[in-house]
């Protein structure tokens, strides 16, 4: 057990994997990132969905697929302009490691593009692109 909690055989835990090796991220872990999504604390959000960029080789492919959704619907709500940029960074991160883009098309229509400002508009523009690419 180390400080983020029980590491199996097949697990890592947040951090202790190296670039560009697909090692799944324990199931606790992997959890309590996306309880940090779904916080009430903007800031908290905001490192989470930086977390997702960060780790991005740590996921496996059912992982990557689900945080790009729960990023994209928290983005649907979100009040925090600083939680919001980072949300759609880290989507656009999950997007081009492979993860399916032609799911994101009816999601992101739920995001009010006029009431992004600054780098969240490209991510916004970025992901909108590749859903019409594969769908």
């Amino acid at each position: 057990m180390d400080a983020q909690g029980p590491v199996g055989q097949n697990q890592a835990p947040i951090g202790s994997c190296t670039e560009g090796v697909d090692l799944p991220v324990g199931t606790a872990d992997y959890l309590e990132l996306i309880r940090g999504l779904l916080c009430d604390s903007p800031e908290r959000r905001d490192r989470a969905a930086d977390e997702c960029t960060d780790q991005i080789g740590a996921y496996d492919l059912a992982q990557r697929t689900t945080l790009l959704h729960v990023l994209l619907w928290s983005a649907q709500v979100e009040t925090s302009p600083a939680a919001m940029e980072s949300e759609l960074n880290a989507a656009c991160a999950i997007v081009d490691s492979g993860a399916p883009s032609g799911t994101i098309a009816a999601v992101l229509s739920g995001i009010d593009r006029s009431k992004l400002s600054g780098s969240a508009i490209e991510h916004y523009d970025y992901l909108v692109g590749e859903a019409g690419r594969t769908a």
